[in-house]
């Protein structure tokens, strides 16, 4: 399936039965009147989207990246952790000379020291398309980017004030003897605004405050804004409990919000979010509320016991059937049943927020999977895999969700939304090779 295909079918279900519960509420719609209320309320919000209100923004994007390549700006740009390795290594010389410390000269060389700090990058950074390189101008007060193209003058600006939090740890990965540390220490600025204009008029804008407690609690607010439209994500967090909330408006309308919260241990520990991420965030549950009128629900009872069982399963088949374990019949049995059991996806409208489907996992034949089994000696006519199906309520019918979301379906969304990737697509022309 093409990228234009898979994303037509992540927005329809994004936006699926984004209407009413049947008639002001009353008897629940059928899947086959689902589809022909979707086609309709699809359209309605394909409409809402001018890609002519974004052209300016992607182009700057797309020039930017295109600037960035030809003018090398990555061996411009100032990184002060450029040469952390370095510098730590010749301190452990120093000490192997001045105290005899042969050992730490060893163990000091795997480990590399990072450290960042927002004003260490400031500096103003101008790109010349004459000479195609980037020029930069040191600068205490800001990180700034400046550039040209078909007569048009960016400048992106990002600043950052008040306080600062220290947030340190140490990732440690390697095995069979090899191991390393990378040991971290981040200063977070308190606020960081970021605007993008284009002729001195505002294409972009982002605010980010943070309050950062390591061990005891983390709270991110952020804000955005993009020609027509705007949103906000918020976090806030402590060792054992979490909670986000994210919003997403165009003209004045909400398109998407939703909530998300999880329960957990250490998950305000930097060293062990990054070290045993899979133990710092357990139970988890969030809904996501598109155009104010449907409701996608989803809970997790316990993450951490489902990664450790999908590794047991993993580990299990792997030793039975090789590496091509994952296309067996056995083991995409179980690994759907896991899914059952751990994961729950929920429709609802709103106001009644009563279910109307869900959403389980099964295992299918793919009768396009071609691949070498060891244990016949020749290539397979087929495999096993897993697929998402929804199951409606009324009636109890059952779809996959790529047949039901399918062109036959809904062809006119299908084609409005490759329509309007096509126009986003020819706004990055360098991006996407044209």
């Amino acid at each position: 399936m093409n990228t234009s295909r898979l994303l037509t079918l992540a927005a329809l279900a994004a936006v699926a039965v984004s209407c009413d519960n049947g008639n002001g509420g009353g008897t629940p719609l059928t899947p086959e009147e689902n589809k022909e209320r979707l086609e309709r309320v699809g359209m309605d919000v394909i409409n809402m989207i001018n890609p002519a209100n974004h052209q300016d923004f992607c182009e700057a994007v797309d020039h930017f990246v295109e600037f960035s390549d030809e003018g090398y700006l990555g061996d411009t740009f100032h990184d002060p952790n450029a040469y952390s390795l370095m510098a730590s290594t010749m301190k452990a010389l120093e000490d192997a000379c001045t105290k005899g410390d042969v050992h730490g000269l060893i163990t000091k060389a795997e480990v590399t020291d990072y450290i960042y700090r927002a004003k260490d990058y400031y500096g103003v950074y101008e790109y010349s398309s004459r000479d195609n390189e980037w020029k930069y101008t040191s600068d205490e007060g800001k990180l700034e980017f400046r550039y040209s193209f078909d007569g048009k003058d960016v400048v992106a600006t990002a600043v950052a004030s008040g306080n600062e939090s220290l947030v340190s740890y140490t990732d440690k990965y390697g095995d069979r003897g090899d191991e390393y540390e990378d040991n971290y220490k981040i200063y977070v600025p308190e606020k960081v605004e970021v605007n993008i204009t284009m002729d001195g008029k505002s294409l972009a804008s982002l605010t980010v405050t943070t309050d950062c407690q390591m061990n005891d609690h983390v709270k991110i607010n952020t804000g955005f804004a993009v020609a027509d439209m705007d949103g906000n994500v918020n976090i806030s967090l402590d060792n054992s409990n979490g909670a986000v909330t994210y919003s997403l408006n165009m003209s004045g309308r909400s398109i998407v919000k939703g909530t998300a919260s999880f329960a957990g241990s250490d998950m305000v520990d930097p060293d062990e979010v990054v070290n045993d991420t899979e133990n710092a965030v357990r139970g988890a549950e969030a809904e996501v509320i598109i155009l104010d009128e449907v409701k996608v629900y989803g809970k997790c009872t316990n993450v951490a016991g489902y990664i450790g069982k999908m590794d047991d399963l993993d580990n299990e088949y792997r030793h039975m059937a090789g590496s091509y374990y994952y296309w067996t019949k056995d083991y995409n049995e179980e690994n759907a049943e896991l899914f059952n059991e751990y994961f729950t996806f929920e429709l609802s409208y709103i106001p009644d927020n009563t279910r109307v489907a869900s959403l389980f996992s099964q295992m299918y034949f793919d009768e396009d999977l071609y691949y070498w089994d060891s244990e016949i000696q020749d290539y397979t006519n087929g495999g096993y895999s897993t697929e998402p199906i929804i199951k409606f309520d009324i009636d109890a019918s059952e779809f996959s969700i790529e047949s039901y979301f399918s062109e036959s379906n809904f062809g006119s969304i299908v084609d409005s939304v490759e329509d309007l990737g096509d126009i986003y697509e020819g706004y990055f022309p360098y991006c996407f090779g044209y």
